[in-house]
């Protein structure tokens, strides 16, 4: 009898040690999903950038200023970025800085032109897209989701920025200013995030380096004429490319933006 209360006992030590070791496995499980959602676990992204180091260098602007070289990853935009526009100075098939962001802190805001791809069903990729009209294919979600860097080059250096936020602005919304202040910054990326169309897993601290790549766009209209803004921090000393998450936000439902880009919704 005390034999069998020994095995009974047993039995329960080990059924109950079963089940903790379970629950144990469940709970790994859960953390891995877990930030494997957060985008941590995501594994390094392969993206390699032409080095535009010499392209900017020997680029012939007339005597126009040039501050650096842009490209973006899966895009059309390989495009040399000059002085501050004004009119008659610079043509179609570049860039400018924005003047009010030139030596202000964390921040450099890059401008194109959007002449062509103004319907809201925006091309992809076309050799008509000469300037900044290819932004446009970022309101893909699948786009969006392959293609979170951008490149841009300066002084004799080639500097990555990932993507963190994309957003539809008014035109009485200037997002084209530098910061003087780190309250400044702060204020800045929490804005981009709230009004961004993907929520990007990507942290983003004030002593950053920011990059805003912004163009016109008549997405919801001829009527409606909008910025279509994206913004992106650069890497930091050591960090490598990865694969982040990225989900829509309700913004995306509320403009009514398509996963995929078919080539016969297109219209001009």
């Amino acid at each position: 009898m005390n034999k069998r209360k020994y095995k009974n006992k047993k039995m329960v030590v080990w059924m109950t040690g079963g089940i903790l070791l379970c629950i144990l496995l469940l709970f790994l499980i859960l953390m891995i999903l877990k930030v494997t959602k957060s985008g941590e676990s995501l594994g390094k992204k392969d993206i390699s950038f032409p080095d535009r180091v010499a392209t900017l260098e020997n680029f012939d602007t007339g005597g126009i200023t040039k501050y650096g070289w842009l490209q973006i990853e899966g895009t059309m935009i390989d495009l040399p970025i000059l002085s501050p526009y004004t009119e008659g100075n610079i043509d179609y098939n570049y860039g400018w800085i924005s003047p009010s962001s030139i030596g202000k802190k964390n921040r450099k805001v890059l401008i194109g032109h959007n002449v062509l791809n103004v319907s809201n069903h925006p091309m992809l990729n076309e050799s008509i897209l000469t300037d900044f009209e290819d932004l446009m294919a970022f309101v893909y979600y699948n786009f969006a989701k392959e293609h979170m860097y951008l490149s841009y080059t300066e002084n004799g250096e080639n500097h990555i920025f990932v993507i963190y936020g994309i957003g539809f602005y008014n035109y009485d919304y200037d997002n084209a200013e530098g910061f003087d202040t780190e309250e400044e910054v702060e204020e800045y990326i929490k804005k981009v995030k709230k009004e961004s169309i993907y929520q990007y897993d990507v942290d983003v601290k004030k002593n950053d380096n920011i990059i805003t790549i912004k163009t016109c766009t008549r997405f919801f209209g001829l009527d409606e004429k909008q910025q279509f803004v994206i913004d992106a921090r650069e890497l930091r000393e050591g960090e490598v490319p990865k694969n982040y998450n990225i989900n829509k936000t309700k913004l995306y439902q509320e403009y009514g933006l398509k996963d995929y880009y078919t080539k016969n919704d297109t219209s001009l």
